[in-house]
């Protein structure tokens, strides 16, 4: 990693930049931490040899601030944040809150209410030809006909409220870390590579969860566990009985020693 993503203009000029690939849009300040989407999406797209820039909190009256990080390449992706914008502005009696968690300061008002579709709006009036994809928690909740609480009636998919390109949430790459750059390759080439071996889908898969033990503790890896490892079998048949102990995992050697079972086992299963 080369430090913390552009934030503005000056920085894609500091690092060569005449362009990004991408220009990820968010609610929140920009907090270069896991527990962010926006951070998360960034350095995986990063990590596949895009060039991304990033735009915390725009001034939402206008695409002003849009505009000052130049065109995309590829797409605009938006997010309201780690948390609703109505929920971030409004209690559950509907008044109005001063403060915002995901602001610098705690200072309110630094993004607009219903914060996704508006800054779509924007990002389609400052660039007219380039696909614009909604993610997070507040398009999420909102990509089927939904009630809306505060409004008090039955509103459409976010996607038609707001004209976006389309909705993501989150799940395509579950046991498949080299989506993006799968996709690269797609867009560069027009074919889509094939997923590595089995036997190096899981020993990333193994890798995975260590990172997490690193981060969070056995414990709560092995609880992760349980779902993320499983993700990376989705394609498998025959391996019921492997997911089934995967879900009562405790320790990191019994991961280990299922996995070694699994590569065996499937690696048999194909030279029959």
């Amino acid at each position: 990693m080369n430090g913390f993503l552009p934030i503005s203009k000056q920085d894609m000029t500091d690092r060569g930049w005449y362009y990004c690939d991408f220009l990820i849009v968010t609610g929140d300040a920009y907090v270069d931490h896991p527990s962010f989407g926006t951070a998360i999406i960034s350095r995986v797209l990063e990590d596949a040899g895009y060039r991304v820039a990033i735009l915390s909190q725009p001034d939402f009256r206008d695409e002003h601030d849009f505009l000052e990080m130049g065109r995309p390449r590829y797409a605009v992706l938006i997010n309201g944040g780690n948390i609703d914008s109505m929920v971030a502005h409004y209690t559950s009696a509907k008044k109005r809150r001063s403060d915002d968690a995901y602001t610098p300061g705690g200072v309110g008002g630094k993004r607009p209410d219903r914060a996704v579709t508006v800054y779509s709006m924007l990002a389609r009036r400052a660039f007219p030809e380039t696909p614009v994809y909604l993610g997070g928690i507040e398009a999420s909740l909102r990509r089927f006909a939904h009630y809306d609480y505060w409004a008090d009636r039955v509103m459409p998919s976010i996607l038609e409220s707001t004209g976006a390109d389309g909705v993501m949430i989150g799940r395509g790459s579950l046991g498949d870390p080299w989506l993006f750059e799968r996709a690269n390759a797609l867009l560069e080439t027009g074919i889509c590579p094939a997923l590595p071996p089995f036997a190096e889908r899981i020993d990333t898969a193994v890798r995975q969860i260590e990172l997490a033990a690193e981060q969070k503790g056995e414990h709560i890896a092995m609880l992760e566990a349980r779902r993320h490892v499983n993700c990376y079998l989705k394609r498998e048949s025959g391996v019921k009985t492997f997911k089934n102990r995967i879900c009562a995992l405790t320790k990191l050697s019994d991961l280990y020693e299922i996995a070694d079972e699994l590569k065996a086992f499937v690696s048999a299963k194909e030279n029959i």
